[in-house]
């Protein structure tokens, strides 16, 4: 699996679309910041089971990927765009994101088609803090 950069347009201060929770670098309370970016690839989005929607006390109903409860939707876009928007510490980001593949936590989702190197997309939309670089 890999992705593929078609185009992008950014437009910022101190902005570079990494929005992660992760990222230990310290924010920029001026920083504002608006980022477009078109992707194609394939897209790996695993979701719950539908017998699971409506149930109660399901183990790893949303987040890890469980075979039991979860089944991977797979498929490859010829466009998948990303858009993040920032101003000071808030922002928002909708569209695709890119996820390397390579931690061996994905290889139960997405079996041999995991390689070195190896991205794919998933769909996301969030609001939160951001991080600067």
């Amino acid at each position: 699996m890999k992705v593929h950069r078609l185009a992008q347009l950014v437009i910022s201060k101190a902005e570079d679309g990494l929005w992660y929770d992760h990222d230990e670098r310290a924010y920029d309370e001026k920083g504002w910041g608006f980022a477009f970016r078109l992707f194609a690839g394939d897209v790996v989005r695993p979701i719950t089971r539908p017998r699971y929607w409506f149930a109660k006390d399901v183990p790893s109903k949303w987040n890890e990927f469980d075979p039991k409860y979860h089944m991977v939707l797979k498929g490859w876009t010829p466009v998948a765009p990303f858009l993040s928007v920032a101003l000071g510490r808030f922002g928002f980001y909708i569209g695709f994101k890119v996820f390397d593949l390579s931690p061996e936590k994905y290889r139960p989702m997405v079996g041999d088609a995991q390689y070195p190197g190896s991205q794919a997309l998933t769909p996301s939309a969030t609001t939160r803090a951001t991080r600067w670089k």
